[in-house]
């Protein structure tokens, strides 16, 4: 498969906030920090038209206790990949493509495929602790891209390249930008100082 990207659409930032609400209604009493990242919070920058959210936690307590309030509020658990990141938390809003199957209340390591290939993909939601190096960094990254155009410009064209090979799911797409984005983050820190 390849993976779909369109330019950036100033809608976005919009339909973060009607996340945000949906998730504050949700998960308000635990007391979330809730910020829009990846590629739909950079103007200008293309993207996937998915709303990548990440929600900041203020204990292990707190992040452990999102799962019910989240499904009850229609968003999906996605398991597949704790192994590999056991400090997150990660959830999926989608809905159902026409005469496609329902949207699960989770996927786990045993479905197969792309995500996008059943249901539409409205939002992916990283929720970690505050604490844990992961919050900053990727706020840093989303700062640094907003503030160096020519960043931006580079990723795009990485992303442009990449989008145009096949991938088996969509996650493989991303690792190919793992070393060019750990690159961007140093030029960051350093930027922040």
């Amino acid at each position: 498969m390849q993976v779909k990207l369109v330019p950036y659409n100033p809608e976005w930032p919009n339909q973060f906030q009607e996340i945000k609400a949906k998730l504050a209604t949700a998960i308000g009493h635990l007391d979330p920090v809730i910020e829009h990242i990846g590629s739909t919070s950079v103007p200008d920058l293309m993207a996937k038209p998915t709303i990548d959210i990440q929600i900041g936690m203020p204990s292990e307590e707190s992040l452990n206790a999102l799962h019910t309030d989240m499904i009850e509020n229609g968003f999906t658990r996605n398991s597949r990949w704790d192994s590999q990141l056991p400090f997150r938390r990660f959830f999926v809003l989608l809905e159902q493509r026409e005469n496609g199957p329902q949207v699960p209340e989770e996927l786990g390591p045993d479905f197969k495929g792309d995500v996008r290939s059943n249901f539409i993909s409205v939002s992916n939601i990283h929720c970690v602790q505050l604490s844990h190096p992961w919050f900053d960094a990727h706020l840093l990254f989303r700062d640094y891209l907003r503030a160096h155009p020519d960043e931006r410009d580079a990723y795009a064209e990485l992303k442009q390249q990449l989008a145009q090979k096949e991938w088996g799911i969509t996650a493989d797409y991303a690792g190919a930008k793992t070393e060019w984005i750990e690159g961007a983050k140093k030029r960051a820190q350093i930027w922040r100082g």
